[in-house]
């Protein structure tokens, strides 16, 4: 299956990755192959030895802020866009490592290469897994729709960057838009954001780019 799934130039590197998903990484100091990495994949797994190398080396791990994202929209892969249950499992994978915009943009690309062109749930669910990132970066805990708009937190130690909101809120496009809320749990509103509501995902996607931007 993998062979038949991977049949482009350069697929030897995803061919061996499969490889270690179904069979393990193995015993690094030896010869054994065990592991059933295919529990976590082959990415988180990377992610794990290199954190808990940093660990015993006393390397301090820079805290994440893991936003939650709660809005009204439809965000999945159709059956219909990918048929196979394993590539859209693996593909689900793949969103779910979305961090930066270089990231969001290969997956499209993958998409785009192997499936034709995404339908909107498609890319609503690319947008979300980006804008879950960011607004972590940007230092927010929630995304949360009131209505037509949309309100988003600060976690309790994280501090505002005045400087990227000054820029951002004096943008053309955001002006009267975006309200900044300084009290003691300080908070952005995005003042219609949420109608329509298929445009929620893209109106959030294109701020949280732009405060990165600035940052």
């Amino acid at each position: 299956t993998a062979i038949r799934d991977f049949t482009e130039l350069g697929s030897g590197f995803k061919i061996a990755l499969r490889d270690l998903e179904v069979r393990g990484a193995g015993n690094l100091l030896g010869a054994e192959q065990h592991g059933h990495l295919e529990a976590i994949g082959y990415d988180l797994y990377c992610r794990m030895l290199e954190d808990t190398i940093k660990e015993l080396q006393g390397e301090s791990k820079a805290k994440k802020i893991e936003a939650s994202i709660d809005i009204e929209t439809d965000a999945y892969l159709p059956s219909s866009y990918i048929p196979d249950e394993g590539q859209r499992m693996d593909m689900y994978r793949r969103v779910a490592d979305i961090e930066i915009l270089s990231d969001y943009q290969d997956v499209m690309d993958e998409w785009l290469d192997r499936y034709g062109e995404p339908p909107e749930q498609a890319v609503t669910l690319a947008n979300i897994a980006f804008i879950r990132s960011a607004a972590g970066r940007c230092g927010f805990s929630s995304v949360e729709q009131q209505h037509k708009n949309i309100r988003l937190v600060y976690a309790a130690d994280s501090v505002p960057d005045m400087q990227m909101l000054s820029q951002v809120l004096s943008a053309d496009y955001y002006k009267g838009k975006l309200l900044f809320n300084a009290g003691t749990k300080p908070y952005l509103v995005f003042l219609q954001a949420a109608f329509p509501q298929g445009q929620t995902a893209n109106k959030l996607m294109a701020l949280f780019a732009r405060m990165e931007k600035n940052q």
